[in-house]
């Protein structure tokens, strides 16, 4: 009650929050101590909570661990919306795997490219396009022409045509190993 209290909340969410309170007001306090989160930042960690438990057939302990949110809670060295975050991104990861596993092979592919050729590349939103944005920065004619060179290398490489695979469909990180 105290969260509800001190949020204003009202309609939907509290019903969900007074339906939660029956079985696990424990875990809500928790929540509440670790991340104070607003309205809207509570009802996107629980929808993504209440999604993983349903599909897991657990409850809501189960995925939201005291233990973790004790720990995050207690990470002061993080802002209150770096650990909210934080939360979040753990629950999408589990919510959506492969989704997951396909943006850290796209982030992989990235790191790779700016490694070997030295362009910055720039993933589309949520890997939704099929174009990349690439970024280099020169300082003389010289520099421009090694990178042209970079560029012609970039352009047969494995990483750009796995990444160009990945975003078009046509490659998943489950069936590249």
């Amino acid at each position: 009650e105290e969260l509800i209290a001190d949020r204003r909340i009202d309609g939907a969410l509290l019903e969900t929050l007074r339906e939660i309170a029956k079985t696990d007001g424990a875990l809500l306090d928790e929540l509440a101590d670790a991340l104070r989160p607003s309205a809207n930042t509570l009802r996107e960690i629980l929808r993504l909570a209440r999604e993983v438990a349903l599909r897991d057939g657990c409850g809501l302990s189960a995925v939201l661990l005291p233990e973790r949110l004790r720990e995050i809670g207690g990470n002061e060295s993080m802002s209150v919306k770096e650990r909210q975050r934080l939360l979040r991104r753990e629950l999408e990861v589990r919510r959506y795997p492969e989704k997951s596993r396909m943006q850290k092979a796209a982030e992989d592919a990235a790191r790779e490219i700016r490694t070997r050729f030295g362009f910055s590349v720039t993933l589309p939103q949520e890997l939704e396009g099929d174009s990349l944005g690439l970024e280099v920065v020169i300082r003389n004619p010289e520099e421009a022409r090694k990178a042209a060179e970079q560029l012609a290398a970039l352009a047969g490489s494995a990483e750009l045509c796995g990444l160009f695979d990945l975003l078009l469909g046509r490659l998943t990180p489950t069936t590249n190993g």
